[in-house]
């Protein structure tokens, strides 16, 4: 296949998997060496994507991290890790989560959802009610430390 055609074919591909979902950068580029093409038609579709604004993990980043605020995923380690496994890379989702954390006290935001949870656990033994809070608390993405100092003052 001539390589402008290959180009357009991928940038087509590119193109409907946007469409689909807003993607990152390392997404497009895994589907593109999965659909079997060059680094050269990769680059030059990536570079399009860019150029017309298609292709933003910025952008795409911060609409994840207000997603997961909105539902009550605060904690910056499962912010991080989701970021990552998107393929935002390291320093720039560290970034985005320090802007979007900005002024949030994470021992505040723990404790509030400590006692919404807290009210669903009457009758439990104190060490079951600590034992289930600690791990909601730690899947929702605080700290060890914050989840501790929670527990001291709640239970």
């Amino acid at each position: 296949m001539p390589p402008a055609r290959q180009t357009q074919d991928a940038w087509n591909a590119a193109c409907r998997w946007l469409g689909y979902s807003a993607r990152t950068e390392s997404e497009i580029r895994k589907r593109l060496k999965q659909a079997g093409y060059d680094e050269a038609v990769e680059e030059e579709v990536i570079r399009r994507l860019r150029e017309y604004r298609y292709l933003d993990d910025r952008r795409l980043a911060e609409a994840l991290v207000e997603e997961l605020k909105r539902k009550g995923i605060v904690g910056r380690a499962v912010l991080r890790q989701r970021l990552r496994r998107r393929g935002i890379e390291t320093a720039l989702a560290d970034e985005i989560i320090t802007e979007a954390l900005k002024g949030v006290n994470e021992l505040d935001e723990a404790l509030v959802l400590a006692g919404k949870r807290l009210k669903t656990m009457a009758g439990l033994d104190q060490p079951v009610i600590k034992r289930r809070l600690a791990g909601y608390l730690s899947r929702r993405g605080f700290s060890a430390e914050t989840v501790y100092r929670v527990l001291e003052k709640i239970v």
